[in-house]
């Protein structure tokens, strides 16, 4: 039956569709495949790929296609973006003893890039912590190993 719609004096009569439910089921199905499998990394990224949750590809930019969600997920860490991290900032962290016993503060501003989105991802669970940490160890261990007059003046 179709349904009838007036416009103004006129009488439209619009045709009623029959659709059954596995039909429009389907149709649903295919729509959202469509919709979550397909993706874009921009040229500034890479996509990390997740089966499951486990990592199991990296992808360049462009356009790809992956498992419908929740099977594949992506992830899209920039690669070419600058970060950076400051050691030093607070007090506690700032300050080093020299080897020659004295006390001096140090702050340091590092700079990075992701060289692997996945390793970047999936190795370590705080990466800044990690980097922070590390370079902390190294300026103490260094700054350390010499008198004060070292940090202080140009060699």
């Amino acid at each position: 039956m179709a349904k009838k719609i007036m416009i103004g004096d006129q009488e439209i009569k619009i045709p009623e569709l029959k659709i059954g439910k596995i039909t429009l089921i389907l149709i649903l199905i295919v729509v959202w495949v469509a919709l979550t499998s397909f993706y874009t990394i921009g040229p500034d990224e890479e996509g990390v790929v997740r089966r499951f949750g486990e990592w199991v590809r990296t992808e360049e930019s462009g356009l790809h296609f992956k498992f419908p969600y929740p099977i594949e997920k992506v992830d899209k860490p920039k690669v070419t973006e600058v970060k950076e991290i400051s050691v030093g900032t607070i007090a506690a962290e700032a300050k080093m003893l020299t080897g020659d016993e004295n006390i001096i503060l140090v702050e340091v501003r590092i700079q990075y890039k992701i060289k692997d989105a996945g390793a970047y991802l999936f190795n370590v669970q705080d990466v800044q912590e990690v980097i922070k940490d590390a370079t902390e160890s190294a300026l103490r261990q260094v700054v350390g190993s010499h008198p004060i007059d070292d940090p202080l003046t140009e060699k």
